[in-house]
């Protein structure tokens, strides 16, 4: 099986598959999930505020632009 085969979103699945598997649901950090590592983010509320991280990024020149506005 090759990862050009599988595409973005099988090799998504597979890896989101044995995270799952392999994740203890007891543990603080996995009763915080709320989006598990979907398309390029996670989300969790860990304090009771709402957290997320994302590999997405715009590049313009040699520096990065992150504009809240236009993440989804």
């Amino acid at each position: 099986m090759l990862i050009k085969d599988l595409g973005e979103f099988g090799t998504l699945e597979i890896i989101n598959q044995l995270i799952s598997s392999s994740r203890p649901v007891d543990t603080d950090s996995a009763q915080h999930l709320l989006i598990d590592s979907g398309d390029d983010s996670a989300g969790w509320s860990p304090h009771g505020t709402v957290e997320l991280i994302t590999t997405r990024y715009s590049r313009r020149g040699n520096t990065f632009h992150f504009r809240i506005h236009r993440l989804a």
